[in-house]
């Protein structure tokens, strides 16, 4: 935004043709630059704080065609020149503190204008000011007028006949102010919008303005008699622009329709892409063999790669214990992150019909490459994992979990606050469990040595690229406070470009998925 005096237009060049500084943040009062300016067409300084009363020959530019000194804080009267001008098409003064009355006639008794036959206005909007004193019947003179806005005034009178040589009058608000008297009969049947309402009127309603809604007449005008079958409902549109500005929105109109339907097309293919996604995954997970891990499946004895857990069946009977054993490690240099990966057996065992019971330990070679070997950590039997409806349902065949991961994590971890303090080391050794996974990673529940819990966000591959982009907008977030928000602790960078983590405390609860879908989700 702009900021500044606007008194700095005295030392502009004096070509300037078109100045729009619309919306910003500039002061002061308006210059005097009657002698400055001679090919000044369009003048637009709304929505600013300008003050003070504008110079009385502003008007008088030769060329001057559009002026816009809305929603500022100008006092004083109008200046009359503005209605004397035979180039001005478009004046909209609406919002301000201006004073005093419509200054068809002058604004002085000293001051007699000789209007020309015509006046070349077609926008005139005039409301939210404090104007007073008669609607003068000189409005007729305005024959190319289209919009004519007093709103939110305090001017009086009776409304002048004139208004019906209007011919080309589209829109006309005069509510919230003090006319009374009738309306005239012969308004112009060209009137689209059409808005007396919060005024002392009295008599009928003319018979070619009972097609407006009852809103264009109260409330207010107790006096005015309604006719019967009058619409209730406010169908009046939105005021209508003047034309300086009218191209303009019609192509903001356009482009905001196309970004909206592109923007719109995109969502719903997401949309789709991620039912489609979840439906399969959900079939997957009901066949005992989903490439995903969640909640139900496991409990880690460390962070691992999400990506590189997999599953695999075969025909050994059914089991409930989980557990993990250095008996059923793989060794092999064929495939490793760091050089060095684990891999990890499932022993699922099951009680057999007639009080027997069998367990099994699957350790084919053929079904993958070797893999060197380290420990695996045992999955607590009295973990709610194991009582899960889709844990029994996805261990419903032999299953055996193979992980992947670097011995420890050897990157930066970096705290937002001070409140807690612990090492990439101690991280890398706390138990992990899988609480699900969703298009930007996979999310677990890690204990540290100090029985804090975190729930950690381990980043998908390829979505984090900078890691100073990442610090900048992980920090962002973290300044987050709210109620219903948990704030981030720390995140971690490592040396592989799959090590990105975000950490947050652990906060006990189901997940929302399951407040809102609840046992379908079983």
């Amino acid at each position: 935004m702009i900021s500044g005096d606007i008194s700095i237009m005295q030392s502009w060049e004096a070509t300037l043709e078109v100045l729009d500084l619309s919306s910003n943040k500039l002061t002061g009062s308006f210059p005097n630059l009657t002698s400055q300016f001679e090919r000044l067409t369009t003048l637009k300084l709304g929505n600013n704080s300008l003050v003070g009363i504008l110079p009385s020959g502003l008007g008088a530019y030769s060329r001057l065609s559009a002026v816009d000194l809305s929603s500022n804080n100008l006092n004083g009267p109008i200046p009359s020149s503005f209605f004397t001008s035979t180039t001005l098409t478009s004046l909209n003064l609406s919002g301000n503190n201006f004073v005093g009355s419509i200054p068809f006639q002058g604004s002085h008794e000293s001051e007699l204008l000789v209007l020309p036959s015509y006046l070349p206005l077609e926008s005139l909007d005039l409301s939210r000011n404090f104007l007073t004193g008669n609607l003068p019947s000189d409005i007729g003179n305005m024959g190319r007028l289209k919009l004519l806005n007093l709103a939110k005034n305090s001017l009086s009178g009776e409304l002048p006949n004139e208004i019906s040589k209007l011919s080309d009058l589209e829109y006309l608000d005069l509510s919230s102010n003090n006319f009374r008297g009738e309306i005239p009969d012969k308004i112009p049947s060209s009137v689209k919008v059409f808005n007396v309402s919060h005024n002392d009127l009295s008599g009928h309603v003319p018979e070619n303005l009972r097609r407006f809604p009852m809103t264009s007449f109260r409330p207010g005008n107790e006096l005015l008699i309604l006719p019967e079958g009058m619409p209730a409902e406010n169908t009046i549109p939105g005021p209508i622009h003047d034309s300086g500005n009218h191209h303009s929105s019609k192509a903001s109109i356009r482009v905001a329709i196309i970004v909206a339907s592109v923007g719109a097309a995109v969502m719903i293919a997401f949309v789709l892409l991620a039912y489609y996604r979840a439906q399969l995954q959900d079939f997957h997970g009901r066949s005992g063999f989903s490439g995903q891990t969640s909640e139900r499946d496991v409990k880690l004895g460390r962070f691992t790669r999400p990506s590189l857990f997999k599953f695999h069946t075969n025909d050994e009977p059914p089991a409930t214990s989980l557990s993990f054993s250095n008996d059923h490690l793989l060794t092999s240099n064929s495939r490793s992150l760091s050089g060095q990966t684990e891999h990890v057996t499932e022993i699922i065992e099951h009680p057999l019909p007639g009080g027997a019971s069998a367990s099994s330990a699957s350790t084919n070679p053929n079904v993958l490459d070797n893999h060197p070997t380290t420990s695996g950590r045992k999955s607590s039997p009295g973990s709610p994992l194991s009582s899960s409806p889709r844990f029994i349902e996805a261990t419903e065949q032999h299953v055996r979990l193979d992980v992947y991961s670097p011995d420890r994590l050897a990157g930066e971890l970096f705290f937002l606050d001070g409140s807690l303090a612990f090492t990439a080391e101690e991280l890398s050794r706390a138990p992990a469990e899988v609480l699900g996974r969703s298009s930007h990673g996979t999310l677990y529940k890690a204990t540290l040595d100090s029985g804090h819990m975190l729930t950690v966000k381990w980043l998908r591959v390829g979505l984090v690229k900078h890691k100073k982009e990442f610090a900048k907008e992980v920090k962002r977030i973290g300044s987050i406070r709210h109620p219903n928000v948990v704030p981030l602790r720390a995140y971690y960078w490592g040396p592989r470009e799959q090590e990105r983590l975000v950490l947050a405390d652990y906060i006990q609860g189901d997940s929302l998925a399951l407040h809102l879908y609840g046992k379908s989700l079983n």
